[in-house]
């Protein structure tokens, strides 16, 4: 294995050629010393003022020299560290497709092992969809999802894949019995529904469609049966009005064969309506004309 020697020696930083920076710390310090404990009065506060002022100065002294001392430790530092990295991207640049031949080696291994493991339970597969799906004929509204070979299977034991597989198939046979359950209980519910709502006709469960086999479906099949009992209310109202035209017809057509004279009658009725009352007209043998 190739190694590289990396000989480590000490650093030094120049802080703009100064070297006493510790000699200037203490002196700082003398300066700021005589002020400590001082109590300030209305004799002495103008002098405090004055002194705060000539603090002040060495102080911004202080500041800008370490704002430019930062700016050349960070030019050295980043230039450094730039040397350094072009280094290591000498390794990089080779490390990167060596490293690609070996991911697309590994992947096609890969790929061989799950086609053949793959290849070898398939007809199992299809026998066990066979057998899915004839269960799942008796569904409408639902699309069954064929079981496949997953991938994870790839690097376990036969064994242990058939374990797999016949814990798959009993997770989707129970969930296509369950939706089979759900079918016999909304038709139950129907005819519970017909006789809570009094309706002459059946419900049409299969309104719900896809919405069989959400967890609301009784909400959304009461709100059918809601609507199919005022929609045969309406037919029975409708029905009520057509028979009372039906009689007003048979007492005015009994006057005009006695006055032998001709009637006009004005109906505000649906097309359906309208089509009902011809075929009961010429049933009864009346002579009408349409205007």
């Amino acid at each position: 294995m190739e190694r590289i020697r990396i000989d480590k020696g000490n650093e030094m930083i120049e802080f703009e050629r100064v070297t006493n920076l510790e000699e200037v710390k203490q002196r700082a310090i003398e300066i700021v010393e005589k002020y400590d404990g001082l109590i300030i009065a209305d004799n002495n506060i103008k002098e405090y003022k004055e002194v705060i002022a000539e603090l002040k100065l060495p102080r911004e002294q202080v500041a800008k020299y370490r704002s430019a001392t930062n700016k050349i430790v960070q030019a050295k530092l980043a230039e450094k560290l730039k040397e350094i990295d072009d280094i290591k991207a000498i390794f990089t640049k080779a490390i990167n497709p060596l490293q690609l031949k070996v991911d697309d080696y590994t992947n096609e291994k890969k790929d061989r092992k799950y086609k053949e493991k793959k290849a070898k339970f398939q007809d199992e597969i299809d026998e066990r969809n066979k057998e899915l799906e004839e269960i799942a004929k008796q569904l409408i509204y639902f699309e069954f999802t064929p079981l496949e070979f997953s991938r994870e299977w790839s690097n376990k034991k036969d064994v242990s894949i058939s374990a797999e597989l016949c814990r798959s198939v009993d997770i989707l046979r129970n969930q296509i019995k369950r939706k089979i359950e759900r079918l016999d209980n909304i038709k139950t519910n129907c005819k519970l529904l017909k006789a809570d709502y009094d309706l002459a006709g059946d419900i049409n469960w299969r309104q719900l469609r896809e919405k069989m086999y959400e967890d609301e479906w009784k909400e959304l099949l009461e709100d059918i049966a809601s609507v199919q009992q005022e929609q045969e209310l309406a037919a029975v109202e409708k029905a009520e009005e057509v028979r009372n035209i039906q009689e007003e017809i048979i007492i005015k057509n009994k006057e005009i064969n006695i006055n032998n004279t001709k009637l006009t009658l004005e109906f505000d009725i649906t097309k359906s309506d309208a089509i009902e009352l011809k075929n009961w007209l010429e049933n009864k043998g009346i002579t009408y004309k349409k205007l």
